[in-house]
């Protein structure tokens, strides 16, 4: 069971990754107008908005949703200033994501003293 815990992390962390590079690519060419970026350009904030949900709702409960939580955020933040909601740009909002890093990291240290207090009482009365 340990090893498609293993296994479904690392394929997840590879996916994201690839996700990543690719989207960062299509932005690299449509800046450089080598291509017509079209509504890729305003929306590939929803890539992670969806990364981050998922990962959220796979790890609901535990220190690693703090994670989850923080790419939610910044996916939010992304798409604000893409769309220029409130005036944001990437220069006025930069640090809105400090602070979604903050949550995350707040979230993560939380649960994760939960998570081993948990353990700890299990192992008490096991």
């Amino acid at each position: 069971m340990e090893a498609q815990v293993g296994g479904r992390k690392r394929g997840a962390r590879i996916l994201f990754g690839v996700t990543l590079m690719a989207v960062g690519i299509l932005l690299t060419l449509e800046s450089l107008h080598a291509i017509d970026g079209g509504p890729i350009h305003r929306y590939w904030p929803l890539l992670v908005i969806a990364m981050g949900a998922t990962k959220l709702y796979e790890t609901w409960g535990t220190g690693d949703a703090g994670s989850g939580l923080t790419l939610l955020l910044a996916g939010f933040w992304m798409l604000g200033v893409t769309l220029k909601v409130w005036g944001l740009t990437w220069k006025n909002s930069w640090a809105l994501m400090l602070v979604a890093v903050g949550i995350g990291m707040v979230v993560r240290s939380l649960v994760g003293c939960r998570d081993i207090a948990g353990g700890a009482e299990e192992a008490r009365r096991g």
